[in-house]
């Protein structure tokens, strides 16, 4: 085969796998089912949930999992085990969408790409930060949400969390019923790691077939393209732990009061999670400081592992360093574009009329107009605006409005 054909079979390869490698997060399409449908379905895959995908049974409604909602086999087979989960898992694709679109509303990547779920761009796909970032979050919201679920008692199997093993330290006592955080991390685990385990395993032994000259069960792809397979599947399982130890790191304590006419002389406590919304924000400081990553082979057929790319791509000078990742950072395999234009083939949806901050104050800001509209200008336009205004409280009980009119100044990049 002539060089150019290798190379554009090579390049197939690799845009193939990147797509498949991206399986792990298709399952946000599962935001656009409302959670009536799922109430009102009483049974997994029947009534009102296959009425929204056209009827047609179970085999099509196994067929909208896969192609509509974006499940993988194993994550269809999950569900079908567990059926009281897929609520809760539409629940939180909901939730990480909007903690996502909340938290990084003003930078050029906004999170939109998410929303075509489960066809995805390569922004989501061929191992950037943003990717690092929604992995990282979506892996702690499903944890998140299943925690709370037992806390409220929606899932008959999870009980309350576990009491403290720690012995109170104050004038309180443990109690309540606080949010099973070690079920949703086990959830999470299941429904997400098990995809990408499997990848990074199945490149690992093409590979070493390929190193030992032995025959692999099934033709193995070029090592090329095991090697970013190997690479993509390691790191998405990094950020989804990276997300849930965020999740584990952001449990508080909350405490009720007990005493005559409310006063606190004995308090019960328990253990529960904050917002999603706090954990975006815990998981944002990461996404600004994630560290770019590269594989490393231990031998010649051992199991490859990540380390940071400036060991693998360059010498260090003398008394150099490069500072290791932790646990609870992310991490990224390929540089992001600065998604100033459209640009497909990066997953850039670019800035052009995104609203921007023209005020002086905002000049050093994320979303400064100079910054969001990549030095292109923009226009102001006047708009007026209507807003409740002047209200009172009336006995009893009702609160008066009026209406007021306001102008506000709108600005766009061009």
């Amino acid at each position: 085969m002539a060089p150019r054909s290798t190379s554009l079979a090579l390049a197939a390869l690799l845009v193939i796998h990147h797509l498949q490698l991206a399986v792990g997060i298709r399952w946000m399409a599962l935001h656009r089912v409302s959670p009536g449908v799922w109430d009102a379905s009483g049974s997994f895959g029947g009534g009102a949930v296959q009425n929204s995908f056209g009827g047609g049974g179970s085999g099509h409604w196994r067929r909208a999992l896969k192609d509509d909602l974006g499940l993988s086999r194993r994550q269809q087979r999950f569900v079908r085990e567990a059926p009281e989960l897929l609520p809760l898992l539409s629940k939180a694709a909901q939730s990480a969408l909007a903690a996502c679109q909340q938290a990084f509303e003003d930078r050029r990547w906004n999170c939109s790409s998410l929303t075509a779920a489960p066809h995805l761009s390569p922004d989501l796909t061929s191992g950037t930060r943003e990717q690092a970032f929604v992995y990282a979050l979506t892996s702690a919201t499903v944890a998140h949400t299943v925690a709370k679920a037992c806390a409220m008692g929606t899932l008959a199997e999870c009980p309350c969390a576990a009491t403290p093993r720690m012995p109170p330290d104050g004038n309180f006592k443990w109690g309540g019923c606080g949010d099973n955080v070690a079920h949703g991390v086990l959830v999470s685990k299941k429904f997400l790691d098990v995809l990408e385990r499997g990848r990074a395993r199945a490149a690992d032994d093409d590979d070493e077939h390929l190193a030992l000259g032995i025959a692999a069960p099934a033709p193995a792809a070029p090592a090329g393209v095991n090697k970013r397979k190997s690479l993509l599947a390691l790191v998405n399982l990094h950020n989804n732990r990276a997300g849930r130890r965020a999740l584990e790191m952001s449990v508080t304590q909350q405490c009720k009061c007990h005493g005559v006419s409310g006063s606190c002389n004995i308090k019960t406590c328990w253990r529960a999670l904050t917002k999603v919304q706090d954990v975006s924000v815990r998981l944002k400081r990461r996404y600004s400081t994630a560290s770019e990553v590269a594989l490393q082979r231990r031998g010649i057929t051992g199991r490859r592992h990540l380390q940071p790319a400036l060991l693998t791509v360059a010498r260090l000078p003398a008394g150099g360093r490069v500072a290791p990742f932790g646990k609870e950072d992310l991490l990224y395999a390929a540089k992001s574009p600065d998604y100033c234009n459209r640009d497909p083939k990066y997953g850039s949806f670019g800035t052009k009329a995104r609203v921007c901050n023209s005020s002086e104050e905002a000049r050093h800001q994320f979303d400064a107009c100079s910054s969001m509209c990549c030095g292109r200008g923009y226009v102001t336009r006047r708009e007026e605006v209507l807003e409740r205004c002047h209200c009172k409280y009336h006995w009893c009980c009702y609160v008066k409005c009026k209406t007021c009119r306001r102008t506000v100044f709108v600005s766009q990049c061009i």
